[in-house]
């Protein structure tokens, strides 16, 4: 019979997983070490004029950036779970699963019961509850902690609708602190959900997800401390130039990230940004710049994504860091990964084979087929089903149904001559006797084991991808599952 190769290894591209894309985390380190060359040749050649920035003093501070342990979102306890149980109203919790399915879509059409990680934190992105102690990386721990221990986990390591609630819970702590969880239950879903409940959810873009890999995730990490040294400074320069400067700006050093937090970067100041680190004349243009800039708007832009450079739109440093791990990606002309469909490959034609061990079982049981009075029933494989023509089926009284497939009994076949040779030419003669279903041998319904046609019947109530369906599919190399 037929034996199905191993099928191949699929890779989900709307779907990131903890691996990681290494093609956009190079585009990314890639970028970044431009940056830090351009501040070593900036240091190097001396340029002619007044220079707004100090190249030196540059240099000096992204070689003392470190990094700053975070706490988690949810605290280590044993009771954690327990201490998250809140009660809901129906109408929210109606409105939580139209969001949670909504995000299950995102990317995966054909999924509306678990949201993966990279669903998650665009969930959260989108309902605006990122902050300076809310990031991608803590969001991703959260995921970790909540489907380790659930109760009911999803394939290929997704959260069910229960688990995204206490997940939502958890976030309600941390952005909305109050006496009772319940409490910062209410707030969070009142203050961020339920005022973004309509707002349209556009279909990711290759960029999009893998901006939410894993391995972009950490390294935008890692660089953090060194990114937000230029993210200062251009903070000062943008807020002496509207009148407002402050004679000691939050630093990375000074640790007022809740200050660095409130602040945002217009589109000019990031237009400077990226001419004075040469990536305007060298690796982009302005026009990729600003479409860049406007689409690490997190959640929906309140501006069209095009060229005009007056716009509203403004980033915090989250969305700062999305947006250079964009430009690294335009620069590097980042490629998604292929998808690869899962196959089975057959090496023979299954529907043939299975007609062939059917009719070997069918002879096996007896020396003549189905001269026995105690004839045994044998179900002929799924494969071979289509073998019996259309005019041959038989005829179901009202009322009465078919709890299983028909099953096919062998019986006498004229012309056969009582030798076991006769199945040989397939024109056995069949009997087709519906399960549950009893008759006197003398009504039993006489039908012709056709040979093996080439179409199936044409069919005007078959679904569309099955109007066409040939038997000859099953037996070709790389059949799409």
């Amino acid at each position: 019979m037929a034996a199905p190769a191993v099928a191949s290894a699929a890779t989900d591209a709307v779907r990131p997983s903890t691996s990681g894309n290494a093609n956009a985390k190079k585009c990314l380190e890639d970028f970044f070490d431009r940056l830090e060359a351009t501040v070593k040749k900036r240091q190097r050649i001396k340029l002619g004029g007044a220079q707004s920035i100090d190249w030196t003093k540059l240099s000096t501070a992204l070689g003392a950036a470190v990094s700053k342990q975070k706490p988690p979102i949810l605290p280590s306890s044993r009771t954690w779970r327990t201490d998250l149980a809140v009660e809901m109203k129906p109408e929210i919790k109606q409105h939580l699963r139209e969001v949670f399915i909504r995000y299950c879509g995102w990317g995966d059409k054909q999924n509306f019961m678990f949201i993966s990680r990279a669903q998650f934190i665009r969930f959260v992105r989108d309902m605006g509850m990122c902050n300076e102690e809310i990031d991608a990386l803590g969001l991703s721990g959260l995921f970790d902690k909540i489907l380790l221990g659930s109760l009911d986990p999803g394939a290929a390591s997704r959260l069910a609708l229960s688990d995204f609630l206490l997940a939502v819970t958890g976030l309600g702590t941390k952005l909305c602190p109050a006496v009772t969880v319940q409490e910062s239950f209410d707030s969070v879903v009142s203050r961020y959900i339920v005022p973004r409940l309509n707002q349209p959810l556009p279909e990711p873009e290759p960029i999009d997800s893998a901006l939410l890999h894993m391995d972009i995730v950490t390294t935008l990490e890692r660089l953090r401390p060194k990114l937000n040294v230029l993210w200062d400074i251009y903070q000062q320069q943008q807020q002496q130039q509207s009148g407002a400067g402050h004679d000691s700006p939050p630093t990375s050093q000074s640790g007022l990230l809740f200050q660095a937090d409130k602040a945002e970067m217009t589109i000019s100041t990031f237009l400077r940004f990226t001419s004075d680190f040469e990536v305007t004349t060298v690796m982009l243009s302005r026009l990729q710049l600003i479409h860049a800039f406007k689409r690490s708007k997190f959640g929906v832009p309140t501006d069209p994504i095009d060229s005009n450079i007056h716009t509203k739109i403004r980033l915090n440093f989250q969305e700062f860091l999305d947006c250079v791990a964009r430009c690294a990606m335009l620069a590097f002309d980042y490629k998604p990964p292929p998808v690869i469909v899962p196959t089975m490959d057959f090496k023979d034609s299954y529907r043939t084979a299975a007609k062939q061990m059917w009719l070997r079982q069918a002879s096996a049981s007896g020396g003549r087929l189905g001269i026995d009075d105690d004839e045994s029933e044998l179900e002929m494989p799924a494969a071979v089903a289509d073998a019996l023509g259309t005019e041959d089926r038989p005829q179901i009284d009202e009322g009465q149904t078919l709890s299983h497939a028909p099953s096919i009994r062998i019986t006498n076949s004229a012309g056969a001559g009582g030798t076991s040779g006769g199945h040989d030419r397939l024109i056995s003669r069949a009997v087709s006797i519906a399960q549950g279903r009893t008759q006197a041998p003398e009504n039993l319904e006489m039908m012709l084991v056709h040979a093996e046609p080439t179409t199936m019947p044409a069919d005007q109530n078959k679904p569309l991808h099955l109007q066409q369906f040939s038997c000859d599919w099953v037996g070709r190399v790389g059949l799409t599952l």
